[in-house]
């Protein structure tokens, strides 16, 4: 039988996810850099400084989650598409 999911890269096992972790590490390392060369004109106390804070730890956290999947290479979809 025919893996419908194979020509799509979506197969267990496959590279397919190890990219999209990559994506996210990526994207989350360039806008905590922007974010970095944004804070020296934030000024402290206000409401843009508190938005650039919880922006940085929630860019961080998908930073450190990202990096972690990367690293253990998980896979969320392996289950779903294990052959029977």
């Amino acid at each position: 039988m025919v893996d419908p999911f194979y020509s799509h890269g979506l197969q267990a096992g496959g590279d397919s996810m190890k990219a999209v972790w990559r994506a996210f590490f990526v994207s989350s390392v360039i806008l905590l850099v922007l974010l970095g060369f944004s804070m020296p004109y934030v000024e402290p106390g206000t409401a843009t400084y508190v938005i650039s804070v919880v922006s940085f730890a929630m860019v961080s956290v998908i930073l450190v989650g990202s990096a972690a999947f990367i690293y253990f290479d998980w896979n969320p979809f392996d289950e779903l598409f294990v052959n029977n």
